[in-house]
């Protein structure tokens, strides 16, 4: 890679991955939030791997980056971020918050590169044997287990009993289950000699842990003003027209997306290694061979359970009885994580295609449909549409041989944008607008200069979408 692609290639995906963690935290949220800046990274790396091979077949760096992304997703950070936010709380312990965020920074990042590298050498049939990858997750439930009773046990609120290490006295936390997920990563890679996902993970670990400590020094300097009384970003914040949150989220995601391309671009040499040996075998390694109809037929299996288990959830809810959601999540993760992923490593090119375009659309209008919308006087047309369309990209998927890349680019962005302003602009939304208008507030300040900057990314980057792909 030369030295203005590489460039351009670090330049952008820093810049989509700072979009990709904004719109996480916008729309969806939690794990399947993360799909969106997974997703982009894995385009990305496809992208520019200086093999038409791995560009044909996009779809399985971009399936391995959006699920390995959702793992982080289950750290939850809104507590330890208070921890170096609320001066005013007894919670207040700058040191632990940031020691905090910078230990689940380095976690999700790590594991998301550490996986995608991992994914990356699968597809060469030579690093990796398909026993490695099937002892890998069904060793990863057991695994997950013992780190959270490690580093995330006891934990009773009520009585106040707390594990050692703890960032969040009212959520549950689950780290821990990271920790042996990247340990996981390390040994095998470790063992078979892959060099570049080490790499990869420890540029995601040290970009994840210094990225957030400076997107939170970001929005700590948006929600107060400096020892001369100045504020940092000036009359934005002082005016209350930048979302410190926000920030943060831009910030994080810059920093993810930087380290990890940078890490690409140093390490092209290995990168051209294995391109090197999937131009070979003209194409990717399948552990199914040219049949794939364990892959196809599993994943489509999970995608129908997920579909249920969503209509369940919604059903409970309409009814209003309680839904267990650890119990809940603990079961769905499988579905839309483990299982699919595993088959994309083991070459289940099907597999790889439906978790790329159809997930990212699929995430999105079960999230609208059996959760943002139930609150809709037309939530029941919201979700025959929304399903609807499911099952019609899905079809679509199957008839075309997969979507282009930049349709899976473009369908992480204004579908995304335009469902979340659906939900903005609901009639409740608009009358509370209304209200503080009257009251004297700014446009800008009720809107928010959030979706004006969005907006603007998504622009450029479809701009960007055009130009490359």
């Amino acid at each position: 890679m030369d030295f203005a692609t590489g460039i351009v290639f670090v330049l952008v995906t820093t810049f989509a991955l700072s979009y990709g963690w904004g719109m996480r935290g916008l729309l969806v949220g939690g794990e399947k939030g993360a799909m969106v800046p997974g997703a982009m990274l894995g385009i990305m790396l496809a992208w520019f791997s200086g093999s038409e091979v791995v560009r044909e077949n996009y779809w399985f760096l971009t399936a391995a980056g959006l699920m390995a992304m959702t793992f982080g997703g289950t750290e939850t950070y809104g507590e330890t971020i208070g921890m170096t936010l609320h001066r005013e709380r007894e919670t207040y312990n700058p040191v632990k918050g940031y020691g905090g965020l910078a230990l689940k920074g380095a976690l999700w990042f790590s594991v998301a590169a550490g996986f995608v590298g991992m994914t990356f050498g699968a597809m060469t049939g030579e690093i990796y044997k398909w026993y490695d990858i099937v002892a890998l997750f069904v060793a990863m439930p057991l695994l997950q287990e013992i780190g959270y009773r490690i580093f995330n046990t006891p934990y009773d609120k009520q009585a106040k009993k707390f594990p050692k290490i703890f960032f969040s006295l009212t959520r549950r936390e689950e780290w821990g289950r990271n920790v042996f997920v990247l340990l996981e990563i390390a040994v095998l890679a470790a063992v078979r000699g892959d060099w570049l996902t080490l790499i990869m993970a420890a540029a995601g670990a040290i970009s994840g842990a210094i990225g957030w400590i400076v997107a939170m020094r970001f929005y700590v300097l948006s929600a107060y003003p400096m020892k001369n009384s100045k504020w940092f970003f000036g009359i934005l914040s002082k005016k209350k027209l930048i979302e410190g949150w926000k920030t943060m989220e831009f910030t994080l995601g810059a920093f993810g997306g930087l380290g990890i391309s940078l890490c690409w671009w140093i390490c092209f040499g290995m990168v051209e290694e294995r391109t090197a040996v999937i131009e070979r075998n003209g194409g990717v390694w399948s552990a199914f061979g040219e049949s794939d109809i364990i892959g196809s037929v599993a994943v489509t299996a999970c995608m129908v359970m997920l579909l249920a288990m969503n209509i369940w959830q919604y059903y409970k809810y309409y009814k209003k009885q309680k839904v267990n959601t650890f119990i809940y999540d603990l079961l769905e993760r499988p579905l839309y994580c483990n299982i699919p992923l595993a088959l994309v490593m083991l070459g289940s090119a099907f597999s790889a295609r439906i978790m790329s375009f159809f997930m990212l659309f699929f995430a999105m209008a079960l999230k609208c449909a059996y959760d943002r919308f139930v609150n809709f006087k037309t939530v029941r047309i919201w979700q025959a549409v929304l399903t609807l369309c499911s099952v019609a990209v899905f079809v679509g998927d199957i008839l075309l041989g997969g979507y282009s890349i930049f349709a899976t680019w473009f369908v992480c962005t204004v579908p995304y944008l335009a469902l979340d302003l659906v939900h903005f602009f609901r009639p409740e939304s608009l009358a509370v607008m209304k209200e503080r208008k009257a009251k004297g507030e700014s446009a800008l300040r009720i809107f928010g200069i959030v979706f004006i900057w969005f907006t603007v990314q998504i622009i450029v980057l479809n701009i960007i979408g055009l130009k490359l792909f």
